[in-house]
């Protein structure tokens, strides 16, 4: 709650006038780390904090007006704490603020006594942060919920470097789970700000569990080269905000913008957060702090369990790989001369390779019996393994940036007339976008909008919402569906069985299997289903169809392509021709690309050459 105004010493309260009015004389309260600390955003009507909790301020105003809340924050250095608890003093609770506005305003401590924090002074003790690592844990194409990547920060323990997992992580995310949550509630609320955002310390192996063993992810670890100072400031704000409520926005408010703010804490001369105005992805929020000069100390790639499993696997020879399902299938062949005629290497690698497959499993506890007696197996055998799973050659970091304008020139094969073609994307990766830094066969696209101008129309083509498509090879380990989701508004341009000229939204969804023809060349057959609404359609404002879609996409060097054909059956039992689309890309830059694109759909029949530009 906001600090009532308590009646002072003559003295003290002369000296508090005096403080005040030497802070407005500096304006202080329009400072930028001032405005830093307090989370306050400019907008139509003024300043407004981002943080909604009234614990925070000092001032009943102090959520909308900077200057009521640095007075009030002067004001509550005097008080005495609530309950008489000394670690309840404003300035035990606000030290960052204290330890700024004391260096900028030189406090005589005489008249404003410095209070003993024991509190705070134990919680840094034990944290110790001798450096601050920025974690990136990938995405997983199998999971829709990790697709945009997250981010958090490790505070690296004095004295605890040979026990990493140890150190403590810092993560800010929403105050909900969306294991139990409805699923349209979760993205609703979380879109529009409908959960409270929360900014927690737990121990770092937690999430490395979290991450590496549960969801098979790989974490990117990046060693922020900060002074002591820079890491203290960091720390006073971090204690300011743990617990603090504040609203928690997927697309911006979200984990990586809250977390850039203790970054700008330790560097204000750095407006990270401001760079952010629509869209805050985790992969450009990291991006963003790695451009900071000289702010890269080290970086380190730690695998996944999946990606250390399945490089135990593929060490194995065709006929060893043959041996390890077969004892997979069937425990019993452990005691087979086929067995007992392998190396202790490969019997090694097999035993580690099938006991970590069971650790992959969502539910162990069926497994567990079996999980014993293959390591009991495994102790047996004389062999030390020394398996590596290979860093990436690039991190996601290292790709391209994720919003993209395409200008195009395109002729209509039907009209045989020309036009330009201009697709504005706010975010984030396309199926044949250059894959660097990305995973190839995901594609993540919001709010692509996309314009036809000819001789005398300028028309909307497509607006795409949202679109969402993992396309994952099956192999020993990953066995699961691919699967694609897209929602939108698109235009009609040639006869058809439902109308010419017109637009309808549609939202379609579809499961299918990928096949890995060779590196980077996905084969996947997927059945979707497609559901249409249009006021021009006839009889009827809404359609539904059927498709079966097969697909091919591959990336060699800087060449990218897809090739999708695919029928649809509508439920008047209009079965339509056989479609095809084909886009092939060039990336002769990381961020420029040159693309050629053929489509005979049932709304289109064109042919486009186009440049776009990552930005």
């Amino acid at each position: 709650m906001p600090s009532l105004v308590k009646a002072l010493p003559p003295s003290q309260d002369q000296y508090l006038q005096q403080l005040i009015q030497q802070a407005s004389q500096k304006q202080l309260s329009e400072s930028r780390y001032w405005l830093l600390l307090l989370h306050y955003r400019s907008g139509v009507f003024g300043a407004k904090s981002e943080i909604d909790d009234a614990n925070f301020f000092n001032s009943p105003q102090g959520m909308f007006d900077p200057q009521s809340e640095l007075k009030a924050t002067l004001q509550s250095f005097f008080n005495p704490p609530e309950d008489h608890d000394v670690s309840l003093h404003k300035q035990c609770l606000f030290v960052a603020r204290y330890s700024w506005l004391k260096t900028q305003l030189q406090f005589n401590p005489d008249l404003l006594p410095e209070q003993p924090c024991p509190r705070y002074e134990r919680w840094i003790k034990r944290l110790n942060p001798q450096s601050i690592n920025l974690i990136f844990p990938s995405s997983r194409l199998t999971a829709p919920a990790t697709i945009f990547g997250h981010t958090s920060l490790v505070l690296n323990t004095k004295g605890r470097e040979a026990f990493a997992p140890l150190n403590y992580n810092v993560t800010y995310g929403a105050f909900a789970d969306p294991e139990v949550e409805n699923p349209i509630k979760y993205v609703l609320w979380g879109i529009f700000g409908g959960y409270a955002g929360i900014m927690q310390n737990t121990p770092y192996y937690i999430k490395i569990q979290e991450y590496n063993d549960a969801e098979g992810r790989d974490i990117w670890e990046y060693e922020l080269n900060l002074t002591a100072q820079e890491i203290d400031q960091l720390m006073k704000h971090f204690w300011e905000l743990r617990f603090v409520r504040f609203r928690y926005f997927f697309f911006l408010e979200n984990c990586s913008y809250q977390l850039l703010s203790l970054i700008e804490a330790a560097k204000p001369e750095y407006h990270l957060r401001e760079r952010c105005t629509v869209w805050a992805a985790p992969v450009d929020t990291v991006r963003e702090v790695l451009k900071i000069p000289g702010i890269l100390k080290k970086k380190n790639f730690r695998p996944s369990r999946l990606n250390q499993v399945q490089a135990k696997f593929q060490s194995l020879s065709p006929a060893e790989k043959d041996v390890a399902r077969k004892i997979y299938d069937d425990e019993t062949q452990l005691d087979s001369p086929e067995w007992h005629q392998q190396s202790p290497r490969v019997q090694a690698t097999i035993l580690e390779t099938l006991s970590d497959r069971i650790l992959l499993k969502k539910d162990k506890k069926p497994h567990q019996k079996r999980w014993r007696q293959l390591l009991k197996k495994r102790s047996q055998i004389p062999y030390q393994s020394q398996h590596s799973v290979q860093q990436p050659d690039f991190s996601y970091e290292q790709g391209h940036e994720t919003s993209k304008l395409t200008t195009s020139l395109g002729r209509d094969l039907v009209s045989q007339k020309n036009f330009l073609h201009l697709q504005h994307r706010a975010s984030y990766h396309g199926l044949v976008d250059f894959p660097q830094g990305y995973d190839f066969g995901a594609s993540i696209k919001a709010l692509e909008t996309s314009v036809r101008l000819n001789e005398t129309q300028i028309l909307l083509d497509r607006f795409l919402v949202l679109e969402l498509m993992s396309f994952v090879p099956r192999n020993d380990f990953l066995s699961g569906f691919s699967w694609k989701i897209q929602s939108g508004w698109e235009r009609n341009f040639r006869p058809n069985a439902q109308c010419k000229n017109c637009g309808y939204a549609y939202l379609q969804g579809g499961l299918g299997y990928t096949f890995s023809l060779a590196d980077h060349s996905l084969l996947s057959p997927l059945l979707t289903g497609v559901l249409q609404y249009s006021e021009d359609f006839p009889k009827t404002n809404v359609a539904l169809a059927t498709q079966a879609q097969l697909q091919w996409l591959g990336n060699y060097k800087q060449w990218t392509w897809q090739l999708l054909l695919s029928q649809s059956m509508y439920q008047s039992e209009a079965i339509l021709p056989v479609e095809g689309a084909l886009q092939l890309n060039y990336a002769y830059q990381l961020d420029h690309e040159f693309a050629l694109t053929y489509q005979d759909t049932q709304r289109n029949h064109l042919l486009k050459v186009g440049y776009g530009m990552f930005f």
